[in-house]
């Protein structure tokens, strides 16, 4: 194919002219490919994208708190953008200030200031240090992605043994502990005690250290929040005793499935799981019981 020479007759075949459109629009769809690579339909994968604002480099698969979002709707130009494209936010490394804070996981090397993709939700690898070979989630401590038995990412697959281990981390599968739980009594490993639950208000409402209501009659009464050491497989129970005209009500760790009398009300409110090698806690089994705790016997 040969140019043409300025005053020279040109007549276009249109085969040739055809081609040259073919090529403009396969142009004009590779440049907007690029320049919407941030579209917000690709969010629906679960990725967004990250800026590595730490002040270090940020390796592959590593965890990366999301910060202030870069681009805010605070003018017309910047509120189509912010509606049209993935968010981008700021990253920043885990410290124990921001570890319960949103987090990504990095899918690229990410350089200081540079732009990269991270999974919110979704599979991805991941590096988590493995305390107990029983645990079945993670979550963030101040530095890492730790073994737990209950946290925001279940754990697919991993290594053998403890310790920093590859493994396949499900992004949005917690769920063991009463995560997914939404309701008073809610059962959840206490963070700042190892081999310990606590038993929680679930649902935030009640406020004031408490964690359910229990009913009996026109008798209510509710019940303060609970910490309990775990040294073996427990059944964790309410129990309730009616006595001097007045109800008293406990939380207890049993290591024998509880007995159900006429003395006393009893519920079952889980089960905490004991790796017996490790004499480490294992998985809590929530048991949803509806949020308060009717008694009806004595109703």
């Amino acid at each position: 194919m040969k140019k043409v020479i300025t005053g020279e007759t040109f007549k276009v075949k249109a085969s040739t002219w055809n081609t040259f459109i073919d090529a403009a629009n396969h142009y004009k769809n590779t440049q907007m490919s690029l320049g919407s690579g941030a579209l917000r339909g690709n969010a629906k994968t679960g990725i967004v994208l990250v800026q590595n604002d730490s002040g270090e480099l940020l390796e592959q698969f590593s965890p990366v708190i999301l910060d202030d979002l870069i681009i805010q709707p605070d003018d017309d130009e910047k509120e189509q953008e912010f509606k049209s494209r993935v968010p981008v936010f700021s990253g920043k490394k885990v410290s124990a200030d921001n570890k319960d804070m949103p987090f990504a996981i990095l899918q690229t090397p990410l350089e200081l200031e540079k732009i990269g993709k991270a999974l919110l939700l979704g599979v991805t690898p991941a590096k988590i240090n493995i305390g107990n070979e029983s645990h079945e989630y993670a979550k963030l401590d101040a530095s890492e992605l730790v073994s737990t038995s209950s946290g925001v990412g279940r754990i697919l697959w991993k290594e053998s043994g403890t310790g920093e281990k590859w493994a396949l981390l499900q992004l949005g599968g917690g769920g063991s502990g009463g995560n997914n739980y939404s309701g008073f009594f809610r059962l959840t490993a206490d963070e700042d005690n190892e081999n310990s639950i606590k038993i929680i208000d679930g649902s935030d409402t009640l406020g004031g250290g408490d964690c359910g209501i229990f009913v009996s009659g026109i008798d209510k009464i509710t019940v303060p929040e609970k910490t309990l050491s775990i040294t073996a497989e427990s059944y964790i129970v309410f129990e309730a005793v009616y006595a001097d005209d007045e109800w008293t009500a406990e939380i207890k760790a049993e290591t024998s499935f509880p007995e159900f009398t006429a003395e006393k009300f009893t519920a079952l409110l889980g089960v905490v799981k004991w790796n017996s090698e490790e004499k480490v806690m294992g998985e809590i089994v929530q048991i949803w019981n509806n949020g308060i705790i009717y008694n009806n016997r004595y109703s």
